[in-house]
């Protein structure tokens, strides 16, 4: 089998044209469900996927000048 590049995300059912709507690849759990554009998928395609963590950006206001900082959040014991 050969390696090809594919498009991975999630395409909301009332995007008109999937080629000019950047793929949504990830989402909150807890606002997730009111918006629009997960609704359906957080209803009836839900999935799992196991990880050792997972980042949290911190992004400061604009007016401070400083640069969004990455948080590597996991437990403190390895694997829950």
């Amino acid at each position: 089998p050969s390696a090809r590049a594919r498009r991975w995300g999630l395409t909301p059912g009332w995007v008109k044209d999937p080629k000019d709507f950047p793929l949504l690849i990830n989402a909150r759990s807890e606002p997730a469900i009111g918006k629009a554009s997960f609704r359906a998928a957080m209803r009836h395609r839900r999935v799992l996927i196991p990880a050792s963590g997972f980042y949290v950006w911190h992004r400061p206001s604009k007016e401070s000048g400083e640069r969004p900082q990455a948080y590597w959040i996991r437990p403190r014991q390895g694997v829950v």
